[in-house]
């Protein structure tokens, strides 16, 4: 069977070094091209057929899907070049802007794109759980803690904002409280109040890893789409 080929945006990053060592596991694809903005290691440039520190449309001549977990504008022109050689996209960046992140579902009428601010699969359930009716009915008030590493770049994160737009549809205005510590790969808490008692949901990813796990589903749910907007929720 032939590999797929895989283009790689934000290779050298720490979810996009997570994506590449769980790629290499997978027999279904070759990992042919790497980008990031700077070199990186020799160890992190052996894993792609070739690196590159910048791209146009000819790199992805020869590329079957794009995967891109690197900054919003580097995303955004991927995506471009991506929706121009009509290439699937598959991304995990986050920090747009409302206005940037409405060409995703722009290309999403010419390209198959699927997005997620987080790949694991605890956040999927507990998505599922967060849209259990019986909440709504028996608690007012509700807020989101997250807690990432200190060098952590968008606050709130983009898992904490999902949560949020979940929420906002029945709860209305939902408060985020964002806190940046240590090496904390993420943790989100879902706090639901009324006046005489309070439960609490929560995920704790105990490494990146976590968020890697479901990269080969996606590839697979993807084969065959040839245009739309996808996310976790569509698995």
């Amino acid at each position: 069977m032939k590999r797929k080929r895989i283009a790689l945006i934000g290779a050298s990053g720490r979810m996009g070094q997570a994506i590449a060592s769980a790629l290499q596991k997978d027999k279904s694809v070759s990992l042919d091209l790497g980008f990031s903005k700077s070199r990186p290691s020799e160890k992190v440039v052996k894993q792609f057929f070739v690196y590159k520190t910048k791209f146009d449309l000819k790199d992805f001549n020869q590329i079957d899907l794009i995967i891109d977990f690197s900054s919003s504008s580097c995303s955004l022109k991927a995506l471009k070049l991506a929706t121009h050689a009509r290439i699937p996209f598959i991304s995990g960046t986050t920090g747009f802007s409302k206005k940037q992140f409405a060409y995703f579902e722009r290309a999403s009428k010419k390209i198959p794109i699927f997005y997620s601010s987080n790949f694991s699969f605890g956040i999927l359930v507990l998505r599922k759980i967060l849209s259990d009716p019986q909440l709504k009915k028996f608690f007012q008030r509700v807020e989101i803690e997250e807690t990432h590493h200190r060098l952590k770049k968008d606050r709130p994160s983009g898992t904490a904002k999902t949560l949020q737009k979940d929420l906002s549809l029945d709860f209305g205005p939902v408060r985020i409280h964002s806190i940046r510590k240590g090496v904390e790969p993420g943790h989100h808490r879902v706090l639901f109040k009324n006046n005489f008692e309070q439960i609490e949901l929560s995920h704790k990813a105990f490494s990146r890893e976590v968020f890697s796990n479901s990269i080969s589903l996606i590839l697979n749910f993807m084969a065959g789409k040839r245009i739309g907007f996808f996310d976790m929720m569509s698995l």
